[in-house]
């Protein structure tokens, strides 16, 4: 028979000397260290596993994020299925299901449980099965058993190879056997203390599909509107979407340290700072001291990736399929000089570093949190009504923020759309997440605006290049200054076109 297990847990990647530092830190006070922990018993074995990793020829499994493997250990073989599952924040559950084998062959006919997809036939996919990439690594593994739970902690250090190429392996994964899950957040939160880690959802299956070129990685862009159900309760509404700005962040995050492409690093910060403003709307309502912690954290970890809207603008001055690249690529020093630019920012500002603080990995667990625990309902009342009740306020009131600041009858100056550039990307981001819940009309009223932020984000790049053009000296300097000058007057041109149209729109809610 096939068991299953429902496993829930949360891995970590790690970064410096993370199994030392806790056998040596951690480990010998570490009753001390957790709550109400009397009684800890700690058992520990290290294991050297080596895992081969199969799929079909069309890439099957990785197509259904499906994870199928065959270890050893010892002499004992078992395979393994691990299904795409579901995330509660930065909290895993997969099903998993374990067969032991006389032999390291695989066979998919005996998983006697498994609810396959309807196009899968077991025998079949046993047949075109291929060696894709295999795992080696050291598990140093303490099971933990406290007066309420068990848990099982696991430090892997080794590596994932194909075809020659490897990518190494340097993980902490935190797995609830039994009892209560909070002692999952408690060592974690403990471990960040202590440890450079980051939050991370990427299996050491993703990583071997990387190495191999089908980890099929590409952006993720926010959908239109955040799908909502006209009767959600609020509290449902603020879980749903914090699950999907920390998805955003999470998935973004790890795409860009994969491939190192700055379209990612930028959907990433989009993910930080809808979750900063989905805690914002959603606040006032469901207060409690945990969101008022995490509405302070995120002002602040927010703030750390400022330098993004300079990186922005020269990656859009750069761009060679921007609306300026026909003539500012022909200027080969002033691209240079930007490149040089984009280079110091991103080696001054150091995002890998920002991905490895403790900060980030506390909001990160602090989220995942309130979305499992919802600690707002020892707090306040009406967390169950109808997110609906307060969505027109909500949008009402931005929207007043936006006519305030957008709707004289004069001409407006460059600087004044970028100074509320902030309000009405805040306005519109409150669409995103409430939208769904109104008709048709929504699209046609947002549209002009979603133009006046696009405008406003070509014109902050002008700016920056009209302001380095006062810092450094670059051939034909008067051209290209003449030429930023007309640019800028233009693009005020259609803006303000678009705005007359904007502020006569009648809202849809």
């Amino acid at each position: 028979m096939s068991g299953l297990i429902n496993e829930l847990e949360m891995k970590f990647a790690l970064s410096g000397q993370g199994h030392a530092v806790f056998r040596e830190q951690l480990l010998p006070n570490l009753s001390e260290k957790l709550s109400q922990s009397d009684g800890l018993q700690v058992d520990f074995e290290c294991k050297q596993l080596t895992n081969h990793y199969y799929d079909t020829q069309d890439f099957y499994f990785a197509k259904h994020r499906f994870g199928f493997r065959v270890r050893g250990c010892d002499g004992v073989f078992e395979q393994t299925l691990k299904t795409h599952g579901s995330t509660t924040g930065g909290l895993h559950q997969r099903g998993e299901y374990n067969i032991q084998l006389q032999e390291p062959t695989p066979d998919l006919t005996l998983f006697s449980r498994v609810e396959w997809p309807d196009d899968a036939e077991p025998s079949t996919l046993t047949k075109s099965l291929s060696l894709r990439f295999k795992t080696d690594f050291e598990r140093n593994e303490y099971t933990l058993r406290f007066n309420d739970a068990v848990i099982e902690l696991v430090f892997d250090r080794g590596e994932v190879s194909a075809d020659g190429d490897t990518v190494p392996i340097d993980e902490v994964e935190i797995e609830l056997k039994t009892g209560n899950v909070d002692r999952v957040f408690e060592l974690a939160r403990l471990l960040n203390n202590t440890l450079s880690l980051r939050l991370s959802d990427t299996t050491k299956a993703a990583s071997g599909y990387h190495l191999i070129g089908e980890s099929l990685i590409q952006p993720h862009p926010l959908p239109e509107y955040l799908p909502l159900a006209p009767k959600l309760s609020t509290e449902d509404a603020f879980c749903q979407s914090a699950q999907k700005a920390l998805m955003h962040w999470q998935y973004h995050e790890q795409a860009y340290l994969q491939t190192h492409k700055l379209k990612y690093l930028d959907f990433m910060v989009e993910g930080v700072h809808l979750l900063l403003h989905c805690v914002s709307l959603y606040l006032p309502v469901l207060q409690c001291p945990e969101l008022l912690k995490l509405h302070k954290q995120l002002i602040s970890f927010s703030q750390r990736w400022q330098w993004v809207n300079e990186l922005n603008s020269i990656r859009y001055l750069r761009s060679k399929r921007g609306p300026f690249s026909k003539y500012l690529n022909e200027h080969d020093a002033l691209m240079s000089y930007l490149q040089g630019r984009k280079m110091g920012l991103l080696q001054g500002r150091a995002a890998r570093t920002l991905f490895f603080d403790s900060t980030a990995n506390n909001i990160k667990l602090l989220t995942s949190e309130v979305i499992l625990k919802r600690p707002w309902q020892a707090t306040v009342s009406g967390a169950d009504k109808p997110v609906l009740e307060h969505a027109r306020g909500w949008l009402s009131q931005g929207w007043q923020n936006v006519m305030q600041s957008l709707s004289q009858a004069e001409p407006l100056a460059d600087s004044h759309y970028v100074a509320t550039e902030h309000v009405l990307r805040q306005a519109l981001t409150s669409g995103f997440l409430l939208a769904d819940l109104f008709g048709d009309e929504r699209g046609e009223f947002r549209a002009p605006w979603l133009d006046i932020l696009s405008g406003i984000q070509e014109l902050r790049a002008l700016l920056a290049l009209k302001s380095l053009l006062r810092e450094a000296e670059f051939d034909q300097d008067l051209e290209l200054k003449s030429w930023a000058a007309d640019k800028i007057k233009n693009l005020l041109h259609v803006i303000e076109r678009t705005r007359r149209v904007a502020i006569q729109s009648e809202a849809y809610w």
